[in-house]
């Protein structure tokens, strides 16, 4: 099988996936009165949604810019932002494939090497991975209670039933275990493979760059002013959420706290490589989480739909520009480049 084949077929599978989840996400719910709900919202929240989500993105391409310069390698606000936002939408299309998007963009347009870049966007997800990682635990460590009675009703003993006598794992135990010892045995029997497709030498690339990126960061001048604008990145993504609390009576009564997790449960399920964002599992992790709250599963889906579509439309209007900026930016400089070698004709 060829690598592009391969590519390709992750696609359709990660397609697949998406669409399975977003069917198992609404399959007992009443569609036309979650759109019915949708519709009573203000056009006014999403304007102002939109401009914060539009804020955000911008204190995240200045944040960039500060890691490019400390690379070495300054880079103007518009091409941080529009590769950012280019990248964002084939994030869209390819899962993870926006970050090499990104950078590939970049160095069309600005003439960046790409292991300069990536190294920077492989730094930018760490941050942005311990930022997540100190807001779980800010959440589990301010909602203790509600997180312990939710996990016991909803995940644990439905898990433990399952394994149970008559319960629908125990009846499936042979075929799990044997799905397990043929997982194991094609590990072993492609692990020569694995070792052959360069793989390993691509990771420690990656280690290389990530580390590279690092050593800039840490001698950054202006490291104040980057803590500044990822608190105001994390600040951002928290009011994208809360404001929605405004738009509707059913949500009135949810605060800060519901905010907080709705934020981080959202990034994780936005983090699972399906097309569309995470689509079907941002919908179900969100809707699942506001059911804490005291909220429908079907109120809480509502709530999924107008966070995740939104931001959705938002990353497809201005990432679609920013595709247009990067294409036309390219044709800029071949058109620079055939007039400069006409005049020295």
């Amino acid at each position: 099988m060829s690598k592009a084949l391969f590519k390709k077929i992750q696609i359709v599978l990660w397609f697949v996936a998406g669409v399975a989840l977003m069917y198992y996400s609404f399959k007992d719910q009443d569609i036309a009165q979650i759109w019915a709900t949708i519709k009573k919202v203000e056009l006014k929240w999403l304007a102002i949604v939109l401009f914060v989500s539009l804020l955000t993105h911008v204190f995240r391409a200045i944040r960039w810019q500060q890691m490019l310069k400390a690379v070495g390698q300054p880079v103007g606000f518009i091409s941080a932002f529009s590769t950012m936002m280019f990248g964002y939408l084939v994030n869209n299309a390819i899962p993870r494939g926006g970050e090499f998007s990104r950078c590939l963009s970049l160095k069309k347009t600005d003439d960046i090497p790409f292991s300069m870049s990536f190294g920077t966007v492989l730094v930018e997800r760490l941050i942005d991975t311990l930022c997540l990682a100190l807001l779980i635990a800010a959440t589990l460590f301010t909602q203790y209670d509600e997180l312990g009675g939710f996990w016991l009703e909803h995940i644990w003993l439905p898990i433990k039933n399952s394994f149970g006598k008559g319960g629908k794992v125990s009846e499936y135990k042979y075929f799990i275990i044997g799905g397990i010892a043929i997982v194991m045995v094609l590990m072993k029997v492609f692990e020569k493979k694995i070792e052959e497709s360069g793989i390993n030498q691509k990771l420690e690339n990656v280690q290389n760059d990530m580390f590279e990126g690092l050593k800039a960061l840490l001698k950054m001048k202006d490291m104040p002013m980057f803590v500044v604008y990822t608190i105001l990145i994390w600040v951002g993504y928290y009011f994208m959420t809360q404001l929605w609390f405004y738009t509707l009576p059913e949500f009135a009564n949810l605060g800060w706290k519901a905010a907080l997790m709705i934020m981080v449960v959202g990034t994780i399920g936005r983090s699972v490589p399906v097309q569309g964002g995470g689509m079907g599992a941002y919908h179900f992790l969100v809707a699942q989480a506001l059911l804490i709250y005291g909220l429908s599963q079907e109120q809480g889906s509502v709530m999924a739909v107008l966070i995740h579509e939104t931001q959705i439309i938002y990353v497809l209007v201005v990432g679609g520009l920013a595709a247009i900026k990067v294409s036309f930016s390219k044709f800029n400089e071949i058109t620079a480049t055939t007039e400069q070698d006409a005049v020295k004709e």
